[in-house]
């Protein structure tokens, strides 16, 4: 998950709507951008796209806290 702003995280459809749009962008395919492209700019790509957009992205769930039973 990308990380656009303070906990707030880009869904896993706009990360690869952003990455397929500067693909198309670039005239080359989805697969050459990923594998030319490092961690970090793929995010940076990522980010930009969900500020332009307007993105409010999702907060990550919060795990249940686990809790014990008791034994009588």
């Amino acid at each position: 998950m990308t990380e656009i702003q303070n906990g707030i995280y880009a869904t896993p459809t706009d990360e690869l709507t952003a990455l397929a749009l500067e693909a198309r962008k670039r005239k080359i395919s989805y697969g050459q951008l990923v594998s030319t492209t490092t961690g970090y700019e793929q995010q940076q790509i990522i980010r930009q796209y969900c500020i332009e957009r307007g993105k409010k992205g999702t907060a990550p769930e919060k795990k249940a806290a686990k809790t014990k039973k008791k034994r009588s």
